[in-house]
């Protein structure tokens, strides 16, 4: 089966960025705007690793988190928060939340392609 990246990040050109940067690893590539949706999108298509914004509109990456650390569905779903936030209470949550990783925007393009590998492993990773 293939893998999947969920992109959770409101600015369009970021999500272009991110796709182009995946798209040698032959993972299918889902994007979300809002943060309403991240856990049904989550729920529904179960991807491999999910980048997430702390600051969505909608609900937030912290409530995201919550979201899907309370189902057995996507509790386990690796999440690596890319974010420019800067208040360090934030990123204490997230982490308490299960957030995996931190990437803090603005970003090298590499320390993000190295990071979601680690989460796709198998045919994808080192690539």
């Amino acid at each position: 089966m293939k893998k999947k990246i969920l992109i959770c990040e409101d600015d369009k050109s970021l999500q272009e960025i991110f796709k182009f940067l995946f798209r040698k690893e032959e993972t299918d590539i889902l994007t979300l705007s809002d943060g309403s949706d991240i856990f049904s999108t989550a729920k529904e298509h179960s991807p491999s690793v999910i980048l997430l914004d702390l600051m969505m509109p909608g609900k937030d990456g912290l409530w995201a988190l919550k979201e899907l650390r309370g189902d057995p569905v996507t509790a386990a779903i690796p999440v690596v928060v890319v974010s420019c936030e800067e208040t360090l209470e934030k990123l204490k949550q997230a982490r308490a939340l299960g957030a995996r990783e931190f990437v803090r925007k603005p970003f090298e393009t590499n320390h993000v392609l190295e990071t979601v590998r680690k989460y796709l492993g198998g045919a994808a990773a080192g690539k």
